[in-house]
């Protein structure tokens, strides 16, 4: 018995993986080594199983999921570039548009990322970011949702980025 989930993060790759984790393995005497994975009777792939993990849940990657679409797109009207004297200013905000295709009802984890600055002279201000949960050490952005057969859902979130100019920076 296993749980699924889909996981995207539409800010690296437009796909949305399949997931399955398998709790009570424990019970199954498995043994380290290559495993075949078939999903519905139709083979997957191949995977390495390590019974000797302290984690309680394996965890396996179905592939992609082409029922299920994700589309990341810059919102235009919300989205500047300014110059203020000596100094830059971006700003940036960002719609996930999530539609399921599929034959039922999904649990999906959309992962995006505020960016990050080391240095001073460099100003990251996070925006608005709706339901995300949102790790302040590393500027990730997390969406547990429930998609409904059929069902669509659309999430922002924005930021601004405020530097000297004469830096370049790649922030899309």
């Amino acid at each position: 018995n296993a749980s699924y989930e889909y996981h995207t993060a539409p800010k690296i790759d437009p796909a949305v993986f399949l997931a399955a984790q398998v709790t009570g393995w424990e019970k199954l005497n498995l043994l380290s080594g290559e495993s075949n994975i078939y999903f519905d009777g139709i083979y997957i792939g191949k995977t390495y199983i390590d019974v000797n993990s302290t984690k309680d849940t394996l965890s396996f990657s179905l592939g992609k999921d082409a029922k299920v679409i994700v589309e990341r797109t810059k919102v235009k009207d919300k989205s500047s570039k300014k110059v203020i004297g000596s100094r830059q200013k971006y700003e940036v905000t960002w719609e996930i548009r999530i539609r399921n295709n599929g034959g039922a009802a999904i649990p999906i984890v959309v992962k995006d990322q505020f960016p990050i600055s080391t240095n001073n002279d460099i100003k990251v201000k996070n925006g608005e970011f709706g339901t995300a949960k949102l790790d302040e050490k590393t500027g990730i952005l997390v969406w547990n949702l429930n998609l409904p057969l059929g069902g669509s859902q659309n999430l922002q979130f924005g930021y601004s980025v405020d530097y000297q100019k004469g830096y370049t920076l790649y922030l899309e």
